[in-house]
């Protein structure tokens, strides 16, 4: 039987030196620049034939059993946040790995050198590494001009990658992730997916004491929106898990002018995709109604965010299986619905696919006091887990793999199916009220 601890172990170092640099040099969304490059010179070194994602950062690699069989997808993510009150962000940009993308990347490096190794033994079929980038929902101006400029389509980066075809022929896929618990994995049933929002409120400026009457109040309409937007919250069912939180980025431009321009930015986040447009669709709404009461325009600029995770029942099972085998029968935690984000969920929406958490960080996910405080025995764990479950998939021919997939009914059929909903999500409009000459025009 085969100890997939110990043959972790032996990579250890490898994964630590990979671990040492992406975290000392953390990078934002669609610019991993260093760590794109760290990365592919990683697999080059270990006789991987890497394939760029040309004009974006990011690369697939794939190690080939030489027998038929199906095609494993192994993800990890190459961005960071931003948190400059993190002792270890760079003191420039604040950027940081609290994220624990930096400890993904180091996993997947010892998975693919052990692979490269030969030790799982006879396995058949392939594994394809997807090394993604712009996972966090942060620097959205940025994806925006890229978007405009024709670089992308979709904001993210598994978005982009099931977009550019490179998950075509993978038959199902994980991903590795750390949290702030205890050592061991912890199997949720799902996790929330989410649109993002950018509102633009034009009013009118006026001297703020002499003659405000012939001004009109963004601020207020603002305000208003806001209050529009809590008083739906009552209406948001408990089993769709909404999350609305809109922030103020910009509340005016002096005091003593009437604010004519408010900006707003926002995440729906819901439990499935009806949901999420459902929700969106009610906030537009009150931001319109709360425009128009006031006499405001609005610019709403509505993305896609992140598709809600829906774990496959199949791959849960043998996570589990292969969890109690790694860590023992009581370290495997179930810990029901998270209402947080990632585009792991895309991948569930296109194919069987887990995205799966594991303990060994402290303090706060994206928090100042996030600490990896064993790195090398978390990374022993992750590259360990993420064996064992490759093995389980591809041995006696991929048996294990191909039940999963016969079983599985994603939400959507294809990949084409899945992009037209991505693009059903884009709201681009100016809601024109009172503001220009007494003109209604709201078409939600």
């Amino acid at each position: 039987m085969l100890n997939f601890l110990d043959i972790a172990s032996k990579n250890v170092n490898f994964m630590a030196e990979g671990y040492e640099y992406i975290r000392k040099n953390p990078e934002i969304a669609y610019c991993e620049i260093k760590t794109d490059e760290y990365m592919k010179k990683a697999f080059a070194s270990l006789g991987y034939i890497v394939k760029s994602a040309e004009d974006i950062t990011g690369f697939t690699a794939e190690f080939d059993t030489g027998k038929e069989g199906p095609t494993i997808g192994v993800l990890a993510e190459l961005d960071c946040v931003v948190n400059p009150r993190h002792v270890e962000c760079d003191k420039i940009t604040g950027a940081v790995h609290a994220c624990g993308h930096d400890f993904q990347c180091a996993g997947v490096l010892g998975v693919a050198k052990g692979l490269s190794e030969g030790v799982l033994g006879d396995i058949s079929g392939k594994v394809r590494f997807l090394i993604v980038p712009a996972e966090e929902g942060i620097r959205m101006d940025k994806r925006r001009k890229m978007i405009e400029s024709g670089v992308i389509r979709f904001p993210t980066g598994k978005q982009e990658f099931i977009r550019r075809g490179l998950l075509d022929g993978v038959d199902m896929a994980f991903m590795c992730h750390i949290r702030c618990e205890e050592e061991g994995v912890y199997v949720y049933s799902g996790e929330n997916g989410l649109v993002r929002k950018s509102v633009v409120i034009e009013g009118k400026s006026a001297h703020a004491g002499a003659n405000p009457e012939d001004g009109i109040n963004a601020l207020y309409a603002g305000n208003l929106a806001l209050s529009a937007i809590n008083a739906l919250r009552e209406t948001f069912r408990d089993e769709d898990h909404v999350r609305v939180h809109p922030v103020i980025t910009k509340g005016g431009d002096a005091v003593n002018t009437i604010p004519n321009e408010v900006k707003i930015d926002s995440y729906v986040r819901g439990a499935n995709s009806e949901v999420i447009k459902e929700v969106n669709q009610k906030v537009n709404r009150a931001i319109a109604g709360a425009c128009l009461s006031v006499g405001a325009n609005a610019k709403i600029f509505d993305m896609p965010g992140s598709m809600p995770v829906v774990n496959d029942e199949g791959v849960v099972d043998l996570v589990r299986e292969c969890s109690r085998g790694v860590f023992g029968r009581d370290k495997v935690y179930e810990r029901g619905f998270c209402s947080s984000s990632t585009d792991m969920g895309d991948v569930t929406m296109i194919m069987p696919a887990m995205h799966i958490n594991i303990g060994g960080a402290t303090g706060s996910l994206h928090g100042e006091d996030y600490r990896l405080t064993d790195y090398k025995r978390a990374l022993t764990n992750s590259c360990a887990l993420q064996l064992s479950v490759i093995y389980e998939l591809l041995k006696e021919d991929g048996k294990r793999c191909k039940e999963i997939v016969k079983n599985s009914s994603p939400v959507f059929k294809t990949r084409e199916e899945y992009e037209e909903f991505l693009q059903s999500l884009y709201f681009d409009k100016r809601i024109i009220n009172y503001c220009d000459n007494g003109k209604i025009e709201i078409d939600l």
